[in-house]
């Protein structure tokens, strides 16, 4: 299907009015490289994201506990959300509105043993991993 969303087709004096959107779209690529989005109200959270993902990861339940074992990264600019940090955040203030695609990746100390998904065969992951240590970065977080 097409499912086209014609945004930035024709420039218009209205495109302004485009700021002001009512809800943000975020994409989600999971820990296994499949991907889905979601749709969140204005002043909603980052704290309202972990649970709608873990939610989606937990099979739609989403009374979890409140610390996930993820954290939530952004390729451009390269940014790092973690829940314990930015949970209080709305997607605006972060700069998530009104879209973005945010990429899990698991916390390091976090006792993954998580069941097929977010194991095995790292393709994608290997290149984001090494691409996130620095390789090509400004270097500007010291270790």
């Amino acid at each position: 299907g097409g499912g086209g969303l014609n945004v930035a087709a024709v420039p218009s004096p209205a495109a302004g009015n485009f700021s002001k959107t009512q809800e943000t779209v975020l994409q989600f690529r999971l820990l296994d490289g499949s991907t889905f989005r979601h749709q969140f109200a204005i002043g909603a959270t980052l704290g309202d994201a972990f649970r709608v993902v873990q939610g989606h990861l937990k099979g739609g339940v989403t009374n979890l506990p409140e610390s996930p074992s993820f954290s939530l990264k952004m390729l451009h600019p390269r940014m790092e959300f973690t829940h314990e940090t930015h949970s209080e955040q709305t997607l605006s203030e972060l700069g998530l509105s009104p879209s973005a695609t945010l990429i899990l990746s698991a916390l390091r100390g976090a006792g993954g043993g998580s069941s097929g998904a977010g194991g095995g065969g790292g393709g994608w992951r290997s290149w984001l991993s090494s691409w996130w240590s620095g390789s090509g970065g400004s270097g500007d977080v010291g270790e």
